[in-house]
């Protein structure tokens, strides 16, 4: 496997139609305005099994309500303020699941922020996401 990780800026057209495609294959996001969205993330991670696409994350940044919100809903007393980037958007394509290479995407970006400036967010019923997460110091904030 070989993990690059990139701006958006840095993406062809092709690239980030593939990120967007991988995406939505998760069944997690609406596609109404994914592409501009993944254009304004800090990081995009592509992890590739020769020239497969198998599993992609990203660092976005979310906007200031959308984390109110996110927050809110987890039921933190966090400040969202101190929490600018989401790792998020991570999906293993499913010809690749049970691989365990939700952690590539993962290991790629995270050195590019501080642990304290980073959240996470992830589908109650994805226990492969929790534990990935847990794994790299994330903590389960349920409502």
């Amino acid at each position: 496997m070989n993990t690059r990780v990139l701006e958006p800026s840095a993406c062809t057209p092709e690239l980030l139609e593939s990120f967007c495609s991988l995406v939505l294959e998760g069944g997690q996001v609406i596609s109404y305005g994914l592409k501009d969205r993944v254009k304004n993330a800090l990081a995009l991670a592509f992890v590739y099994d020769e020239n497969d696409l198998a599993a992609i994350g990203a660092l976005k940044r979310a906007n200031t309500s959308y984390r109110a919100s996110t927050f809110n809903k987890a039921g933190t007393k966090e400040d969202p303020a101190t929490f600018p980037y989401e790792l998020g958007w991570v999906f293993v394509a499913h010809a690749y699941q049970g691989q365990k290479l939700s952690r590539l995407p993962v290991e790629a970006l995270l050195p590019l922020v501080s642990s304290n400036q980073v959240y996470a967010t992830s589908h109650i019923e994805r226990t492969r996401m929790h534990n990935t997460l847990r794994r790299y110091g994330f903590v389960a904030k349920l409502p």
